[in-house]
């Protein structure tokens, strides 16, 4: 059985390799497969208000919704 786990360990490095940022840049098209212009942060951050406070909105919606179809009211405390 460990023969078996070192064999498929040493099976595993011989297809693992890597890359230096030297190598990497002097050939982008093969190695660099993100997007390298640069970003607004205004629209990032844009749309990372609008999905949270779409999120926000979406989840008291559902415990609105879940509370109106309960039937359930909060009463006032009389003293």
């Amino acid at each position: 059985m460990l023969a078996c786990v070192f064999v498929f360990l040493w099976s595993c490095t011989l297809v693992v390799h890597s890359t230096t940022l030297e190598q990497g840049l002097k050939n982008p098209s093969k190695y660099i497969h993100y997007e390298l212009a640069p970003y607004s942060i205004w629209v990032h951050g844009a749309i990372a208000l609008s999905i949270m406070y779409g999120t926000l909105t979406s989840f008291i919606l559902f415990v609105h919704f879940v509370v109106y179809v309960s039937g359930s009211k909060r009463g006032r405390r009389s003293a």
